[in-house]
């Protein structure tokens, strides 16, 4: 059932593609056709959340922001790695990507999977003791990706590999560089004597505000609002004086 084959293309997901995703769809295709045979069991997911972390960029020629903003989908591919653990999403590859000049924010989705979206069940498969053992077998035999099961496995990331769009509905938590004054704003500071009272509390839990941070889920959604709402209104003015709204 868990055949060398199979083991090989799921060492090969864990072992990762470098953030290319030309490289992942080829890694994906690989491993969703060794899945097929598989039990239906570990193509499956229960009713619970998953969770998924994405960092967002404004690259000239590749946009991703507008689909997700305007169009509320962003198709990422054949293959997607999802979490269960909402903590793990929160805190996989940085806050924030503070190092690359065309970060616009991270993101955190939430997305209940229906069957058919499911291409594997990692969780699942580290709970069987079946297939615990073919992957001693396998690494016992120093097979090519023993190095990766044995780093990346026994479910470290709680993970479960979907065929799902990002879905605007579903972002659950936005994350940003933040300043003194976002903070104060979130927490209802607004006299000298409050804010004075933040940077005091701010200073004593070792909080920096200008670090990277995730917005609560209420300010998050309200930032949503806030962004689609200005769209609007700059496609209107567009409209009405005959200008390119790209512009």
């Amino acid at each position: 059932m868990f055949t060398p084959d199979f083991l090989t293309a799921l060492g090969r997901w864990l072992r990762g593609w470098n953030q290319d995703p030309a490289l992942r769809d080829d890694i994906a295709e690989v491993l969703i056709a060794r899945s097929l045979d598989l039990p239906l069991r570990f193509r499956q997911h229960d009713d619970t959340p998953l969770y998924r972390k994405r960092h967002l960029y404004h690259v000239p020629g590749k946009e991703e922001l507008l689909p997700l903003f305007l169009e509320g989908v962003l198709h990422e591919g054949p293959a997607t790695s999802w979490t269960k653990n909402r903590n793990i999403a929160e805190m996989f590859d940085r806050i924030f990507d503070d190092t690359n000049p065309q970060s616009v924010a991270g993101a955190v989705f939430r997305h209940i999977p229906v069957e058919q979206e499911v291409v594997l069940n990692i969780h699942n498969l580290w709970q069987d003791p079946d297939f615990l053992a073919a992957v001693d077998e396998y690494v016992g035999n120093a097979r090519p990706e023993s190095a990766a099961l044995q780093n990346f496995g026994r479910n470290q990331q709680e993970e479960v590999i979907l065929n799902a769009p990002l879905r605007r509905e579903e972002i659950l938590l936005l994350s940003r560089v933040s300043t003194f004054d976002s903070l104060a704003a979130e927490a209802g500071a607004f006299t000298p004597e409050s804010q004075d009272a933040l940077q005091d509390l701010s200073l004593a839990a070792n909080v920096h505000p200008e670090d990277p941070r995730f917005l609560n889920e209420e300010v998050t959604q309200r930032v949503i609002e806030n962004f689609l709402h200005k769209v609007h209104e700059r496609i209107q003015k567009a409209k009405a004086g005959g200008r390119d709204i790209n512009r």
